[in-house]
């Protein structure tokens, strides 16, 4: 499920990426989709790390091991903030509420994804 969900999640990047491209080109507003590129960037690093976690996680526990990893919260923290420094250092500090929305518009489509398929999958079971 985890492997689908985050197969559908980099489709959809891709396709925010293209309108963050498209955006950057042909508008006024090309500060506002740089920042959102990167945002969207660094969430996707983020959510990389998350589903690889999530998948050492479950196959820990289907192997029944006691051991059990960390989710990588404070990676994802760093991440963020070098990402926050690195828009601090190209000027862009005013409009850092792009790459903010570019982080969280990351997340809410990993969980949408993550949703719908938990959904298919009950429905089927």
């Amino acid at each position: 499920m985890i492997n689908q969900s985050f197969r559908l999640y980099k489709i959809q990047l891709l396709v925010l990426f293209a309108i963050c491209l498209l955006g950057y080109l042909a508008s006024a507003y090309n500060h506002h989709f740089k920042g959102m590129g990167i945002g969207l960037a660094v969430g996707f690093y983020c959510m990389w790390l998350l589903a690889r976690k999530i998948e050492k996680i479950t196959e820990n526990a289907v192997k029944g091991e006691k051991k059990f990893l960390s989710l990588g919260m404070a990676t994802r923290a760093t991440a963020v903030i070098l990402g926050a420094m690195l828009m601090n250092q190209l000027g862009h500090n005013l409009i850092m509420w792009t790459f903010a929305t570019g982080v969280l518009v990351g997340y809410f489509l990993f969980i949408i994804n993550l949703a719908y398929y938990s959904y298919n999958s009950a429905k089927e079971e």
